[in-house]
Order: structure tokens, then sequence, then C-alpha cells
């Protein structure tokens, strides 16, 4: 049910590589345990990459950039709260989109 693994799989898939998965979790406290106990790497968001450095003396690198496809946001404009709000802001910064009045 993790969105970002399903994402790490179809991407390792189309560049033709096999994932060694020893551990899964949501919880940055037991991923960044488990890298420094040397458990294996760590393939995370930008973001919590960002909170990982800033919690531990880890080191972050990014990958190769990948196609990580289209976003679509529907919703009722009565039903905008301010955080979808934000949400299309921050998706109008990266480019073209239908934003609601």
């Amino acid at each position: 049910t993790m969105q970002f693994r399903n994402y790490l799989d179809l991407a390792a898939e189309r560049a033709g590589l096999s994932l060694n998965v020893v551990l899964e979790t949501d919880s940055l406290f037991h991923l960044v345990s488990a890298v420094r106990h040397q458990l294996g790497w760590a393939i995370v968001s930008a973001g919590l990459a960002s909170s990982a450095s800033q919690l531990s003396d880890l080191v972050c690198q990014p990958l190769e950039p990948l196609d990580a496809g289209t976003t679509v946001f529907l919703t009722r404009k009565q039903s905008v709260t301010p955080a979808m709000r934000a949400f299309l802001d921050l998706v109008a910064e990266d480019g073209p989109t239908n934003k609601l009045p």
C-alpha cells in the first residue's frame, strides 16, 4: 500500500533493475536506524532525505531523475481546503495547470 514503493518498483522495472528489499517501513526513525547499522541503503523522497539528514550524519545523494508521470487533481470548487490550494499552487510552479478560481 506504500505508493512510493510502487513508484520505485515501476522505475526499477523500466530500468531493467532488480531491487533486493530487506526492510520496508513508514517510520523515518526505523529507516535511519537500519541504514546507520549498515543494513543497506535507503531510497526515499527528496523531502524525506532532507529530514533524515537533519536527524543524523547520513549522507544523502540524489538518484538519476526518473519520469514520475502526470499528476491529476480533481475536486469540487466548494471543497477546496487551504491544503488543496497550497498543493495547486505548488503544481502551478512546475508547469501549466488549470487552477481553480
